[in-house]
């Protein structure tokens, strides 16, 4: 029984998030390059992983916002959106 394309994304997005600095590098590099390619954002963009989410628990949402700053990462929480 197979688990289906929602877990394999889920999966690939995981990775992205836990791999090492210099995988993660190469990975947003070539899409970097590929969306300036066809034009889907100017040339040389800042690229960083984010994690948009609507509803936090109050308790979670500091040491969440804290754990993605000291990782370079950036949450994009309710009042961002």
């Amino acid at each position: 029984m197979g688990r289906g394309r929602n877990f394999e994304r889920r999966r690939a997005l995981q990775a992205l998030y836990q791999c090492d600095p210099a995988r993660r590098d190469v990975v947003l590099k070539r899409l970097s390059q590929q969306f300036t390619r066809v034009g889907m954002c100017r040339s040389d963009p800042i690229v960083r992983l984010c994690l948009a989410c609507g509803n936090i628990q109050n308790r979670a949402g500091e040491p969440l916002a804290r754990h993605f700053k000291e990782n370079d990462k950036e949450l994009l929480d309710e009042d961002w959106l």
